[in-house]
């Protein structure tokens, strides 16, 4: 709650995603292969709110609002848009997969001005509104490529695909869940596709080796359970459509 901005460019850095896309591919053939949503800083400040009145501590929000003002010296959130959502995108040309997340704003200098405050000399701005930021161990762009969209990437040829409207492409993530991931597996490149299914094996091979303490039964059954969550993880990670895993505070029971 108290570096909304800085969480979301936190977020880009440790996906450390990148469409390096074919010379020809355009932003219309790009295909969603996963969105994480997150409801906006309403949205979480209100679950907050809800979440410390259920365990009998009502004051934990106000604790929220005094981090962020100690944080930004009294200055808030200014330049963000706090209604809409936030979110990361990750998509395919076919070969590539990359993306961007994505934050509302409805002042791009005060936000930056902000985060310059906040992160001094690593924020360096560039040419046409580019800024870029110096992370501990990435450098990520950020710019209002569409009116009111900040959008972060790792590389700024990328801003060239990011959509008009990000909330359209999370697909009422934002509208079901206070936050949110979806995984469109249908649309991965097949070589993705195998590196998932290669992974899913050597960590089930990882579980496979005899613990010091157990005996036959007990390294028997272990390896059954192995067995079988391996074959599922391969059959999913070849056959999977679509996944969503959400979640969301119900505040009608209050």
């Amino acid at each position: 709650m108290r570096r909304p901005v800085v969480f979301c460019l936190a977020v880009a850095m440790l996906l450390g995603i990148a469409v390096h896309a074919a010379p020809d591919a355009r932003a219309a053939d790009v295909k969603i292969v996963g969105a994480v949503s997150m409801s906006g800083y309403d949205g979480m400040k209100a679950d907050l709110d809800l979440m410390a009145e259920m365990i009998g501590r009502p004051e934990m929000g106000k604790m929220a609002d005094g981090m962020i003002a100690l944080v930004t010296q009294g200055r808030g959130l200014k330049g963000l848009d706090k209604t809409r959502p936030w979110g990361v995108l990750v998509g395919t040309d076919g070969e590539n997969v990359g993306g961007c997340a994505f934050v509302p704003v409805t002042d791009m200098k005060a936000v930056m001005d902000l985060l310059k405050s906040l992160a001094k000399d690593k924020v360096k701005e560039c040419e046409g509104g580019l800024y870029e930021v110096t992370g501990p161990k990435k450098t990520v762009y950020v710019q209002e490529k569409h009116k009111g969209w900040a959008f972060i990437v790792d590389d700024p040829a990328l801003l060239e695909y990011v959509p008009a409207d990000p909330v359209a492409a999370l697909g009422g993530l934002n509208e079901q869940y206070g936050m949110a991931m979806r995984l469109h597996a249908a649309n991965m490149p097949e070589k993705v596709r195998k590196e998932m299914a290669e992974k899913a094996k050597k960590h089930a091979e990882c579980h496979m080796k005899r613990h010091p303490r157990e005996n036959d039964h007990q390294y028997e059954a272990r390896q059954t359970i192995a067995r079988h969550i391996r074959k599922q993880m391969a059959i999913g990670a070849k056959d999977l459509e679509e996944m969503t895993v959400g979640w969301k505070l119900d505040s009608s029971g209050r």
